[in-house]
């Protein structure tokens, strides 16, 4: 299975063109949030990603909140919102948690993230996130790591497949592992992953 994932596109047209032109390759796409700035013409990006006629599954980042994400891609099909929800395709499964990036716990995640667990255990799944893990390659700034630790335990207790993650544009294209987990932040040009 060939995914798109692709953050932090914030509106540059010339960005989301390649994701358009990389779709070509892909079976689903995912977006890990931030699409515009402060939701400027984000239907527009929307109704883009709509065209394709391939799920594309999405968070909001910190430029977007759920609701306005929620609004913007009602009636567009193939556009689903999945910020605290599990979705299916094929034999994969996509927990989305959307949202923050600048604090070191999730307090949300926290409470909730057993009960999403419970529901994941024994599939295969890939954790998308807005904000990355602590103590990676992908939370990075000026060597000092500035990720969710919330999301680190996550992880590291659960063993997703992937975690998609974005919001520290430092960390755009860099990959590491917890465990058997790849952390990786796809970049706004997007990154095409392959899954078996």
């Amino acid at each position: 299975m060939n995914i798109l994932a692709f953050v932090d596109t914030h509106g540059e047209r010339r960005k989301f063109d390649s994701i358009i032109k990389k779709s070509e390759d892909a079976d689903i796409i995912l977006c890990a949030g931030d699409l515009t700035v402060f939701d400027a013409n984000l239907r527009e990006f929307l109704e883009k990603l709509n065209n394709l006629n391939k799920y594309t599954l999405i968070i909001h980042g910190n430029h977007e909140t759920d609701e306005s994400m929620r609004a913007a891609a009602k009636g567009l099909n193939s556009i689903k919102v999945i910020h605290r929800k599990v979705f299916k395709f094929r034999d994969l499964y996509v927990f989305g948690w959307g949202g923050g990036g600048f604090t070191e716990t999730d307090p949300e995640l926290e409470k909730k993230g057993d009960k999403y667990a419970r529901v994941l255990k024994g599939k295969k799944f890939i954790f998308m996130t807005h904000g990355p893990p602590h103590r990676t390659n992908v939370d990075l700034v000026n060597q000092a790591h500035v990720g969710c630790k919330t999301i680190r335990k996550f992880i590291e207790k659960n063993q997703p497949a992937i975690n998609i993650c974005g919001h520290i544009h430092e960390g755009s294209k860099k990959q590491d592992k917890i465990g058997k987990t790849l952390i990786i932040n796809p970049g706004p040009d997007g990154t095409i992953l392959k899954l078996k």
